[in-house]
């Protein structure tokens, strides 16, 4: 029995997926001749495939700005207040720590008369030092929300502030 004819032995037809094949070449062939056959077709489609390669280029440039700017986003609204606050909190608590040290050298008002201006500018440092670091403290509350071991840490810093 031969494959190609039918069980009655006569031509039968052509299997599905062998036809779908010839289908497949014969219109491959016919864009070919189509398109390949003279230079201007050739040009017209290296211009529509340049075209259509530039536009996914620019839809993805485009989604990665996106992407980029909603991180940006995220780290200017809640990462960079809370870096720079822990930083100036760091600097404000060893300005007043130095202060301290000042105020405990300049003898308190037993140094007053040799000391005075030293003993005043270390009491407007140390008050200073005492603002800065409380707006920090507020700073850093407003940046925590929402993070529950963040929120903890700050309320524990202000629990224990200046507690000697």
């Amino acid at each position: 029995m031969d494959p190609a004819r039918g069980p009655e032995g006569g031509r039968g037809r052509v299997a599905p997926g062998r036809r779908l094949r010839r289908e497949a070449v014969a219109a491959w062939a016919a864009l070919r001749r189509r398109y390949w056959v003279s230079l201007p077709a050739r040009l017209r489609l290296l211009r529509v495939a340049t075209v259509s390669l530039a536009v996914a280029l620019a839809l993805l440039l485009a989604l990665a700005g996106l992407a980029a700017t909603s991180t940006w986003d995220t780290v200017a609204g809640r990462d960079a207040p809370r870096t720079t606050s822990a930083a100036d909190l760091d600097l404000a608590l060893n300005d007043m720590d130095a202060q301290a040290a000042n105020l405990l050298l300049a003898g308190g008002d037993g140094g007053r008369g040799r000391l005075a201006t030293p003993y005043e500018k270390a009491v407007g440092f140390y008050g200073d030092a005492r603002r800065a670091i409380g707006h920090d403290l507020r700073t850093l509350a407003v940046a925590a929300q929402g993070d529950a071991a963040d929120e903890h840490t700050v309320e524990s810093l202000t629990d224990d502030f200046a507690e000697y």
